[in-house]
């Protein structure tokens, strides 16, 4: 837990951090973050057991982005041949994650939410 925690913490600072100083904004920086944390998470995949997956994958890449952790699992199902699952996997938790944040949405106008 304490991995995580540490790796988790430096992974928000550090999304954080490129989210101020990145000279553009939106969908620009979340695709950019995204991306970047796909890549870590590939690298550490490859090098890294244990500890220091707890730290570095699941702390630090979870802190950063939690898109990389799924395209990881997508990732793998590929290497192994699989095509069905990581497609129904892709396309299912793309549409579930847009409905479900529109529903958010829906939800907190029909609970009269401010909506900033």
């Amino acid at each position: 837990m304490i991995y995580v925690a540490l790796g988790g913490a430096f992974g928000a600072v550090f999304r954080y951090a490129l989210m101020l100083n990145l000279p553009f904004s939106g969908i620009l920086t979340v695709s950019l973050i995204n991306f970047l944390g796909s890549v870590l998470i590939g690298i550490f995949f490859y090098y890294f057991q244990s500890k220091l997956w707890l730290l570095f994958a699941v702390g630090l890449c979870g802190g950063f982005t939690t898109f990389s952790t799924y395209s990881l699992e997508l990732v793998k199902l590929l290497i192994k041949g699989e095509l069905f699952v990581p497609l129904s996997y892709f396309l299912g938790s793309n549409i579930a994650c847009i409905v479900g944040c529109y529903l958010g949405i829906i939800l907190s106008r029909l609970l009269s939410l401010p909506f900033r």
